[in-house]
């Protein structure tokens, strides 16, 4: 080795020199080092490439791309592109599972956990189908390629593109117009526009696949460019209640023909529009007796404007309901009385928990004399107990005892007619109170002298009332050994 090429050692024999010239203290053994130094670091960089080497033994995924760009793509385009996965390690190189971020992009790899293997210096064709059927404007995704590289046992390829449509219809998807009288114009609109804005539209036909409804589309200006507007009618002898139709229209855009099908769904009302169709009440309130199920009630007037308002003839309630009818009411925009509103309230003697019935309304309509509007609710105890559940804890002697008041949640005189429970494991009584100088039961006392064994420490007391719906009260009672308090 010729140590007078070696760039350390000349750099080394320059400092030394320098110091030399500084003081003359430096010996040969100190120039002796430096070149022991020079050696070491030319037998390192001749063991760097066998080091390398070792660095990168075994599979080695390498891909042709990492980012598939298709850039502006026509919608209901299908495209195929190949990303060439090759093994440049020295070890088999497998491919586990490769997956898709989208629906819109699928490969050819197996999805039955098939195993592929590429021998070293070998590679495998990865074919990833891109269909624009389903997606719209500017999309992203990815392809993620497991395998056993312990570097990147993920890789993900990236892809981007732009969707354009050549036509688009405004709103998007099935188009719902709600309540209409039959016989009647829908009063929105269904639009059909160019995909790319500076295109010219035209329309070529328009038809409804069934006859219980008509179409009437017009191309109009709009802008620098056109659109065609759509317009619906509901038949004067389609039934009544939900319709569901398909519209389907031909356009051409810039010389380019265009099918377009949109479901078209909603309600056909008759000559009295009744709302709302039904009453759900949320499960988390809970409401009393006698009480207003909701604020606005249900409305009841003409379904087309200007039309003599219909009269209600009468209502029927089945269940634990109520109702009361306004008539000839006037909005708060206007003085013409336009409407009726039946109040819907729970029944006086409406029982606890999940309820449900139904208002029978009887109109002058010619359509509907009869409208039905199911009503479900939930329903609180009517008598409420202070406290609610008790613990008894007898101990040496002493009797544990409890004090229950009940109270009517209305406010009502409240009676307590009977009571019941296990005699062999407490007593109970009803304590009577003067009221205005009249004797009013509001409350019980109940007692345990001893804990009972431990299979029947819980029980209840029954309190019968002359409340409706609250006839019965359960008492959860527990009757138990004291609790030690630490200290």
């Amino acid at each position: 080795m010729d140590l007078q090429a070696c760039p350390v050692f000349r750099t080394a024999r320059s400092s030394l020199q320098w110091r030399q010239s500084q003081k003359k203290e430096y010996t040969v053994p100190y120039r002796n080092v430096w070149k022991r130094t020079c050696v070491a670091v030319l037998s390192l960089l001749a063991l760097s490439p066998m080091l390398m080497g070792a660095a990168v033994a075994g599979p080695k995924a390498e891909f042709s791309t990492y980012k598939i760009e298709y850039g502006t793509l026509r919608q209901g385009t299908i495209t195929d592109k190949v990303v060439t996965i090759s093994n440049t390690g020295d070890a088999p190189l497998e491919i586990h599972r490769v997956q898709s971020s989208c629906p819109c992009a699928t490969t050819d790899f197996p999805e039955d956990g098939t195993i592929k293997t590429v021998a070293p210096g070998a590679s495998f064709p990865l074919t990833i189908n891109y269909d624009t059927a389903e997606v719209i404007g500017e999309r992203s995704g990815a392809i993620i390629v497991s395998t056993n590289d312990t570097e990147q046992p993920s890789a993900v390829i990236e892809m981007l593109a732009n969707i354009e449509a050549l036509v688009l219809t405004r709103p998007e998807g099935a188009f719902l117009w709600g309540m209409a009288p039959r016989g009647d114009e829908i009063g929105k609109e269904l639009v059909i526009i160019p995909g790319d804005g500076s295109k010219d539209i035209e329309l070529i036909e328009a038809h409804m696949a069934e006859p219980t409804m008509t179409v009437n589309a017009q191309r109009e200006p709009s802008g620098d460019s056109f659109r065609i507007k759509v317009l619906f009618s509901v038949a004067p002898d389609v039934p009544l209640g939900p319709l569901t139709n398909l519209l389907t229209a031909r356009v051409r855009v810039s010389g380019e023909e265009a099918i377009v099908s949109v479901p078209v769904q909603g309600e056909v009302a008759g000559d009295v529009l009744v709302m709302p169709q039904y009453i759900v009440c949320a499960p988390r309130l809970v409401y009393e007796q006698n009480q207003p199920l909701s604020e606005e009630g249900i409305i009841v007037r003409a379904s087309r404007e200007n039309e003599p308002l219909p009269e209600v003839l009468g209502t029927v309630a089945v269940g634990p309901l109520q109702c009361v009818i306004h008539r000839n009411v006037k909005p708060e925009w206007g003085n013409k009385a336009d409407r009726h509103i039946i109040e819907v309230r729970t029944a006086p003697n409406a029982p606890p928990g999940a309820q449900g019935g139904t208002i029978y309304i009887m109109t002058s309509s010619k359509d509907q004399p009869i409208v039905t509007v199911p009503v479900f609710f939930r329903m609180g105890s009517r008598v409420l107990a202070e406290p609610a559940q008790v613990v008894l804890e007898p101990a040496g002697g002493v009797v544990a005892t409890q004090r229950i008041v009940l109270r009517d949640a209305t406010g009502a005189n409240l009676t307590i007619k009977d009571l019941k429970y296990e005699q062999s494991l407490m007593q109970a009584a009803i304590e009577t109170a003067t009221t205005a100088g009249k004797e009013q039961p509001a409350s019980i006392v109940v007692s345990a002298s001893a804990v009972p064994p431990v299979g029947m420490m819980a029980t209840v007391v029954s309190v019968a009332t002359d409340q409706p719906g609250a006839e019965r009260v359960l008492i959860p009672v527990l009757i138990r050994t004291p609790t030690v308090q630490a200290r």
